[in-house]
C-alpha cells in the first residue's frame, strides 16, 4: 500500500546516495571540506558535473569566490569522517586537521583529499540559486582514481565499498552482490 510521503523530507524518498567530500579553498587557500549526497553526472562532453550546496554553507560561498571544487569519492571505511565533515562548520573548526584527511596538491589551486578512491577537479562552469540552495555545474578538468580500487573505469566493489547515505544521519554500504546484462 502506497502512503502519501512528507514533502520536507522529499528527497529522502530517492536515497541512498553516494555521499562524496567536497575541498574548496578561502582566498588564503586554505582548504575546508563538507560533505554532500546531491550531486550528478549533467553531460560527457564536455564532462559535466552538478553539486547542490545549501545557501547555509560556509563552502558555498568559498566555491562561489574561488571557482572551483574538488569532488572526492570516499570508500565506507572513512564514514566516521564523512559524517564528521557533514555535521560540523568550516567556519568554527579546521575539519582537515580533526578528521586526520590527508589533502594533495592536483591540477588546480583546490587540493584533493588522498584517501578518495576517485576524485574530479572541477572548474565552476554555471552556478544558479535554486531554492535554498546553489546549484553549481562544475567542468571535470582532471580525474584522478586509485588504481587498486577500480577494474579499468568501474569500481571494484570487491575490493572497495564506496559510502552511501541514507538520510537522518545514517550510512551504508553496498554488497559484493552483482548482476550482468549483456
Amino acid at each position: 500500500m502506497k502512503t502519501k510521503g512528507d514533502f520536507d523530507k522529499f528527497y529522502n524518498y530517492g536515497f541512498p546516495i553516494q555521499a562524496v567530500l567536497i575541498t574548496s579553498i578561502d582566498d588564503k587557500k586554505k582548504a575546508n571540506v563538507f560533505t554532500i549526497a546531491w550531486h550528478m553526472p549533467l553531460s560527457r562532453y564536455p564532462p559535466l558535473i552538478a553539486i547542490a550546496v545549501s545557501k547555509k554553507r560556509y563552502s558555498r560561498d568559498l566555491i562561489e569566490e574561488s571557482g572551483e571544487f574538488v569532488i572526492n569519492f570516499m570508500p565506507f571505511e572513512f564514514v566516521d569522517e564523512v559524517d564528521f565533515c557533514g555535521t560540523n562548520s568550516g567556519r568554527d573548526k579546521d575539519k582537515i586537521k580533526e578528521t586526520g584527511l590527508t589533502l594533495k596538491k592536483g591540477t588546480l589551486n583546490t587540493p584533493y583529499i588522498k584517501e578518495s578512491t576517485a576524485c574530479f577537479e572541477c572548474k565552476v562552469f554555471k552556478h544558479e540559486k535554486i531554492g535554498d540552495h546553489s546549484l553549481f555545474v562544475g567542468k571535470i578538468e582532471n580525474i584522478l582514481y586509485e588504481s587498486t580500487s577500480f577494474d579499468g573505469n568501474t569500481l571494484d566493489i570487491e575490493k572497495t565499498s564506496p559510502c552511501f547515505y541514507l538520510g537522518g544521519g545514517i550510512y551504508t554500504k553496498i554488497s559484493s552482490y552483482k548482476k550482468f546484462f549483456d
